[in-house]
């Protein structure tokens, strides 16, 4: 990782973080991710993504995993490698890494941000600013982006919860990123699981849809005369209590030609139940074991 070996900068006299970089802990209203409308018809983001249980124990994992890693800073001396102890007084990375790397994060957060960002966005981008008293920050990906000047020159452009923007050099920036095709741009776990996590929110819509209609069958009325709209729809109002009351009794006239009820196939009801072979493709887009997952050790089978 390339903010390892960043070497402590020249400073502005600024002896607290700058404005903008403390502004990073309030005031943003993060999006819900990039969009992806899938064949079942379900907008698929970041946000709607973390609804599905699989998916939100899975990132929730690696991110774990990652932040519990002891990040740690060596040096190395003629053959010797030494391992750079924190210092406080000068903020130097090891301490960052290791201790604090600003005044709102432990390192453990600070980790398991980044690893989101990177899932759900396929990138991460930390900011360590120009200032005497040194900290890290995560730039929410959302909202940053890589860019070149007309020489070629990276720096990224990023909007601050007050609404301004800003270019940063790229010697501020440590870019992290997943899937890259380019070098300069990540790709998200989602551009790629979209499809199955699709089928995930649409079949627990369906399941929803199912139950708060307290299972009951759906059920047709033929009458013995021709009804326009307003005629079809007394006659469903004078009938509809019946029919939703679960064990309810229908009382018909004798315009009543025809009345029968739409049974749910077993078939459909099996559809219902057999979700657990999405949720090993969820698993395996993420790459996590399936003994990981609470209750999906059926799935090794």
């Amino acid at each position: 990782m390339g903010f390892l070996t960043k070497s402590f900068r020249n400073a502005a006299p600024s002896a607290v973080p700058t404005t903008e970089a403390a502004a990073l802990f309030s005031g943003y209203e993060y999006s819900s991710g990039g969009q992806y409308t899938t064949r079942a018809k379900q907008v698929v983001s970041a946000e709607t993504a973390k609804t599905i249980a699989t998916a939100y124990r899975c990132k929730n994992i690696i991110g774990d995993d990652i932040a519990k890693m002891p990040f740690q800073m060596f040096v190395r001396v003629g053959r010797n490698v030494e391992h750079v102890a924190p210092d406080a007084l000068l903020r130097n990375m090891a301490y960052l890494l290791e201790v604090q790397p600003n005044r709102w994060m432990t390192p453990f957060i600070l980790k398991k941000i980044i690893s989101e960002w990177l899932l759900f966005w396929g990138d991460a981008y930390i900011w360590e600013p120009r200032q005497r008293y040194r900290e890290l920050f995560v730039l929410p990906s959302n909202v940053t982006k890589s860019t070149l000047d007309k020489n070629g020159d990276e720096f990224f452009e990023t909007t601050f919860p007050s609404g301004k923007q800003d270019k940063i050099p790229a010697v501020e920036i440590t870019h992290l990123m997943i899937n890259s095709t380019n070098g300069r741009k990540g790709r998200s776990v989602l551009e790629y699981a979209r499809e199955t996590f699709g089928r995930q929110l649409a079949t627990k819509e369906t399941q929803s849809d199912v139950q708060g209609n307290g299972l009951k069958a759906a059920a047709y009325i033929q009458v013995n005369s021709a009804l326009d709209k307003e005629g079809r729809e007394k006659v469903r109002g004078a009938y509809k209590e019946s029919l939703e009351d679960p064990g309810g009794l229908a009382v018909f006239d004798n315009k009543i030609a025809k009345f029968e009820t739409i049974q749910m196939k077993l078939t459909d009801a099996q559809f219902l139940e057999g979700i657990q072979a999405n949720d090993v493709d969820v698993i395996n887009f993420f790459g996590v074991p399936a003994y990981k997952l609470n209750g999906q050790r059926s799935l090794q089978q």
